[in-house]
């Protein structure tokens, strides 16, 4: 842990959690300032690639919560 600066007062928790986390702050910021994707141009492409998930998400579950997160 830092000896000086913002990051010295900072609790493990916080850090682990992103709660009072000036680090998490600043990567959440930097978001905000990328430009957002653009679809493709060619319109035949229809994959999406979903990684980092382990036995317990099934496909069904997976095309469920996409389907409604992502329904206008």
């Amino acid at each position: 842990m830092p000896v000086t600066g913002e990051l010295s007062q900072q609790n493990i928790k916080d850090r682990y959690y992103g709660v009072n986390d000036p680090v998490t702050l600043k990567l959440l910021n930097k978001t905000g300032e990328m430009p957002p994707l653009e679809p493709p141009e060619e319109e035949s492409i229809r994959t999406l690639y979903v990684g980092g998930l382990d036995t317990r998400v099934s496909e069904q579950h997976l095309t469920f919560t996409l389907t409604v997160k992502l329904s206008p």
